[in-house]
């Protein structure tokens, strides 16, 4: 306190300024899913001090499991009248391809698990077919995702 003298009248003069944390509204959210800490809160249960509403809720991170498998998604387009009648089959030659043998008599869609290395795609079907993407022999990866379309073609 600094103590001043005007005219006859002494006063003290504080050289610093305290505000009652009561009266100020304290609305930091933090960008969290938790309680606003209001007028009438007690600052203990914000979201920094309550272990329950930290990330992970408050026990360390563990690490991820990588991926020891490949996918190959395998595409059938048929949009001539003799698919109705005619079954198409696709063999998955690679170690351990689940599921390794896909039939397909109208369009659709197949989603191969494949273990990494080389894999080879057949085509069993008395209609002619345009392929692309990952189609051929090729190599897959674990945690890598190919494509392959087989489009019938009279």
């Amino acid at each position: 306190m600094t103590t001043v003298s005007v005219s006859g009248l002494t006063t003290n003069v504080p050289t610093a300024v305290f505000a009652d944390s009561r009266l100020l509204k304290q609305d930091t959210n933090q960008n969290a899913s938790c309680d606003t800490v209001g007028a009438n809160s007690p600052v203990l249960g914000s979201c920094n001090q309550n272990a329950a509403n930290n990330v992970n809720n408050g026990v360390p991170k563990t690490a991820v499991t990588p991926e020891t498998t490949g996918t190959l998604l395998v595409k059938f387009v048929c949009n001539i009248p003799i698919c109705a009648t005619s079954r198409s089959v696709i063999i998955i030659s690679s170690a351990n391809a689940q599921p390794d043998i896909l039939t397909f008599t109208v369009s659709g869609s197949q989603l191969v698990t494949l273990d990494p290395g080389t894999f080879a795609i057949l085509v069993i079907s008395v209609i002619g077919q345009d392929r692309s993407g990952d189609c051929d022999i090729g190599t897959i990866k674990a945690g890598q995702h190919l494509t392959c379309t087989i489009i019938a073609a009279p």
